[in-house]
């Protein structure tokens, strides 16, 4: 018996905001953020992002277990790095 594996479907040149391959511009980017796509951008590990999370570095929203970033606190964190929000 061959067991066929299918693909999800989605529109195949549509980008995924969750994804480091894909990711667009902060500007761009829309809908809540994983914490290991974060992390890819940061160039950290996940542990780092968790951490940023609970110091309150980081505006995030808590789904049950999952955390979720918030596109608005990923730039501002960005802008805060960066020097520019200062």
């Amino acid at each position: 018996m061959k067991i066929e594996q299918r693909q999800p479907k989605s529109a195949p040149d549509a980008p995924m905001a969750t994804s480091p391959e894909n990711a667009a511009p902060v500007e761009e980017v829309e809908g809540l953020l994983d914490v290991g796509y974060v992390a890819a951008k940061l160039k950290v590990c996940k542990a780092t992002v968790y951490k940023m999370v609970k110091e309150g570095a980081i505006e995030a929203v808590h789904l049950n277990r999952l955390v979720r970033i918030t596109p608005k606190g990923y730039k501002q964190l960005l802008e805060k790095t960066s020097g520019k929000g200062r």
